[in-house]
């Protein structure tokens, strides 16, 4: 059972928001680490203690958007599973090597709204279409 108790659902636009929202929290405490918020060698002095709070970071942003699904259709999605559905894990790895080898670059910071794009897209497909008893076929 859903914990949302409005009249309305929200819409597509609504929902991108939220999940871009989440997923740019993570984004945006992983850049707080890297370089060039601190240097190569303090990132790889701490490399390990940086590497478990973006991990962090990571599951979080997982726990927000499956929330964000279960509270809005009653149904579950698991942490892992929101993460790996739009692999974010893999887009912040990237992220974070591009960063060490080449610096803060233009353009480099992963493309949140893409991500929250292809997860709406996917988990929230029957929570945009609206229930027609007309088109459901019955068997006998």
């Amino acid at each position: 059972m859903s914990m949302y108790k409005g009249k309305k659902k929200f819409t597509r636009k609504q929902v991108l928001f939220m999940v871009e929202a989440a997923l740019s929290a993570a984004c945006d405490r992983a850049d707080s680490c890297l370089p060039s918020a601190v240097s190569v060698e303090e990132y790889e002095k701490h490399k390990d203690s940086i590497e478990s709070y973006i991990s962090g970071a990571i599951e979080t942003a997982g726990m927000n958007i499956a929330i964000i699904y279960a509270q809005l259709t009653g149904d579950g999605i698991g942490i892992g599973d929101a993460i790996s559905l739009i692999k974010f894990d893999k887009v912040i790895k990237k992220f974070i090597k591009s960063r060490i080898k080449n610096g803060e670059q233009k353009n480099d910071y992963p493309n949140c709204k893409k991500l929250a794009k292809q997860y709406v897209e996917f988990v929230f497909d029957d929570y945009f279409t609206e229930f027609d008893p007309k088109k459901i076929e019955m068997n006998s």
